[in-house]
This record gives C-alpha cells, sequence and structure tokens, in this order.
C-alpha cells in the first residue's frame, strides 16, 4: 500500500526510471521508503527502523540525479536523500 510515490531519474547506462515510495512494497512488509530500479518488480528499502523520519507527508524524486529523494515533512521542513555509495552493479 502506497501512501506517496515518485519517479526520478534512471540508473547510470538503464531506460528504466527509478520508483520511490513511502508505504509497504509488499502484503507483510514494513512502512518504510522504498525504491525500485526495475518498474516495481521488486523493492530495496532505503531507510531503517531508526530513520522513520515522522513519516513524510510527502515524497519527491530528483529527476536529475539518480537515488536522490525529497521527503516533506508536514510544516517541519524537507530532508533529502542520497545513496552512501554506488552499488556494485552501477560502478565502473
Amino acid at each position: 500500500m502506497g501512501h506517496s510515490v515518485a519517479v526520478g531519474a534512471a540508473a547510470p547506462r538503464t531506460a528504466t526510471q527509478a520508483v520511490f515510495l513511502y508505504g509497504t512494497a509488499s502484503p507483510d512488509g514494513a512502512m518504510a521508503i522504498y525504491r525500485s530500479d526495475d518498474g516495481g518488480a521488486s523493492w530495496r528499502r532505503i531507510n531503517d527502523d531508526a530513520h522513520q523520519y515522522g513519516g513524510p507527508t510527502l515524497i519527491q524524486a530528483d529527476t536529475r540525479t539518480y537515488g536522490r529523494v525529497y521527503l516533506g515533512m508536514n510544516g517541519r521542513g524537507i530532508v533529502y536523500g542520497e545513496m552512501a555509495a554506488r552499488p556494485p552493479e552501477l560502478r565502473r
């Protein structure tokens, strides 16, 4: 179940745009922030239990920078996150 969804830049050397979800990616999944690089066929959780951010009311992905996502915090500002390191499949 998705509360907010955003579409962002595709990973390098791919054509499929990244999809970000604030919600649950499976019926038994945790309420969290997820990213899919394959059109929603699979989801990777990109936050953890210590970083729930109070439940964002808005999510927006950067259409120019792969992996960057912005979270609107219900009047408490904007938080953004980026990938800490490039995944092995994207290194070269």
